[in-house]
């Protein structure tokens, strides 16, 4: 499962060669453009989230090496965050299961 994920990371910047938008990542504008309304809720939360590499990249990242990097270091942080969270989860699902007492049937 690791060097799916290794393989994943590695073909991150594909994106940046692929036309239209990435799927979910729509503004107002764009999904008015796609499907011809903003849905209500949608409008209602457009300003609440601001990512804090917005487009993956900065002022640096003009040229496709730099919008690359901005790539893998939004994967890197996405995928060690998730290890974290799942390390994390699986920890106290075990430490959970160690202090149930077992009972034996008779």
């Amino acid at each position: 499962m690791l060097i799916w994920l290794l393989i994943l990371v590695i073909l991150v910047p594909l994106g940046i060669i692929a036309s239209g938008t990435a799927y979910g990542e729509w503004g107002a504008d764009e999904l008015q453009s796609l499907i011809g309304y903003v849905p209500v809720g949608f409008a209602s939360l457009q300003g609440l989230y601001h990512a804090p590499i917005p487009d993956y990249g900065t002022d640096w990242a003009s040229s496709f090496i730099g919008q690359s990097l901005g790539y893998y270091l939004a994967a890197i942080i996405g995928v060690g965050l998730l290890g974290v969270l799942f390390y994390l989860i699986g920890r106290e699902l075990t430490k959970t299961r160690k202090t149930q007492p077992r009972t034996v049937n008779q």
